[in-house]
Parts: C-alpha cells; sequence; structure tokens
C-alpha cells in the first residue's frame, strides 16, 4: 500500500530520504488532526503526520466537511466526491490509517453545536489547523 510506513526503508520518506525522526516529543501511540475540509490536514501537517506515522504513530483525520463549497478548482465533477477521494489519497500517502469524513455543511460549522462536533481523544496528540486559513469552518473544527 503507498503510504504505508512500514513499507519504506529507513530514513526514507514520501518524498525522498532523510533522517527526520520525532526526538525530543514524548512518545505517541496515536494522533489525530481534526480538520474543517479535505487538505487542510495536508497543508502543514502533511510532514507531521508522515512523520509520526513512520515512526509508529497511529495517525487518523477527522474531518468535518466535504469541502464542497470551494471555489479553487473548476470542474464538472462533483467537487463533494472529488475532495473525498483526494482526502483518501493524502492520507495513503501520509501513512493515516484512519479517515473519518462526515457530512457537515461546507461554510456553515459555525452553525453546529461544539458539544456535537467534540470528539474524547486527551490521551493523544490532537492538531487542528488554522493558521494558515481562518475563516469560520476552521475555527470551529478546532473548538
Amino acid at each position: 500500500m503507498a503510504g504505508n510506513p512500514s513499507k519504506r526503508s529507513a530514513g526514507s520518506t514520501a518524498h525522498g530520504s532523510g533522517s527526520q525522526s520525532l526526538a525530543g516529543l514524548p512518545g505517541a501511540g496515536e494522533a489525530l488532526v481534526v480538520c474543517a475540509h479535505p487538505d487542510d490536514e495536508s497543508f502543514g501537517l502533511g510532514g507531521v503526520l508522515e512523520l509520526m506515522s513512520r515512526n509508529g504513530t497511529r495517525a487518523r483525520v477527522l474531518c468535518f466537511t466535504h469541502g464542497e463549497a470551494s471555489t479553487l478548482g473548476d470542474t464538472a465533477l462533483d467537487l463533494a466526491v472529488v475532495r473525498a477521494r483526494e482526502l483518501r489519497d493524502a492520507a495513503s500517502v501520509l501513512g493515516v490509517s484512519e479517515v473519518t469524513l462526515h457530512s457537515y455543511a461546507d461554510g456553515r460549522l459555525n452553525q453546529v453545536p461544539l458539544a456535537e462536533l467534540a470528539t474524547p481523544d486527551a490521551d493523544r496528540y490532537a492538531f487542528a489547523p488554522v493558521g494558515y486559513h481562518r475563516g469560520p469552518d476552521a475555527s470551529r473544527a478546532a473548538g
């Protein structure tokens, strides 16, 4: 399987070879990325996810929308379907073991009660990428 960290040689990454490690970070059995849209898991966190999964951490992604309101791609295809496929493809490359993709309306997460979006994962690393994209969905996904 592409992106499966157990099938890579030591020191290799999805983008070449290197000696990246998690030295200095406490061991984590599991990491969870919580994001609003497909591709949020890759921007800024793609390298971290790949590195953690390669070093034995079970990486998961929880994505709340299909990103169907995006205006970045002009396509006749169903954007929600395209973005869902892209999320699963990226997860495979990054070594993510599980993807949960909800179907909340893109652009309307701020209308969903936080209690409904909350995920009890206190004993794991949890990442909520919002720094590069400060839209209302990203802010709501971050809690």
